[in-house]
């Protein structure tokens, strides 16, 4: 990380727990001390989200998810305890099938998780954005439905692909 345009770079995320490099490193808007970060533990088996409240120095893992893969991870711009989570949950499945897919909310910085996935078998969100002038509306990118977009913070989804020829969103 650095403070001073990039002139001196610090490492702000090593603990010996943590396996891999970092996949998302997300800095809240009002308050840069408040970080969110996505890694793994145990050779990568567990996918784990990280918090820092002053600035990197110190991380704390708030959730884990075991057996599966986080996609994207977004943070409320207005309200940093506002997260979402786009998963692709790999636990109980049998031979061939294909992974459940999530897309989660959390409204305490990630201790406690609610389901607000788009209500369609087998869509994977492949990537997520939030409008930064209203938190309140998202948007999925999706690996064969093209993109959906909420105005209630995900409580509902709308399709919006007139004029989309392709309907995979990388």
């Amino acid at each position: 990380m650095s403070k001073d345009y990039g002139k001196t770079i610090k490492k702000i995320l090593s603990t010996g727990k943590i396996f891999g490099k970092p996949a998302f490193l997300l800095i809240s808007t009002n308050d840069p001390n408040v970080m969110y970060s996505v890694t793994q533990e145990e050779g990568g088996a567990i996918d784990v989200i990280v918090k820092s409240i002053d600035g990197g120095a110190s991380w704390e893992t708030i959730s884990k998810f075991k057996n599966s893969g986080i996609r994207d991870l977004l943070m409320n711009p207005v309200d940093h305890n506002i997260l979402y989570a786009s998963i692709a949950d790999y636990n109980n499945l049998k031979e061939m099938e294909q992974a459940k897919q999530l897309l989660l909310k959390s409204v305490d910085g990630g201790k406690t998780w609610q389901d607000v996935s788009i209500k369609i078998p087998n869509i994977s969100i492949m990537n997520m954005a939030i409008d930064p002038f209203d938190p309140n509306v998202l948007y999925a990118g999706t690996n064969q439905f093209g993109i959906f977009k909420s105005t209630d913070s995900g409580k509902t989804w709308k399709a919006i692909n007139n004029g989309i020829r392709k309907r995979s969103v990388q």
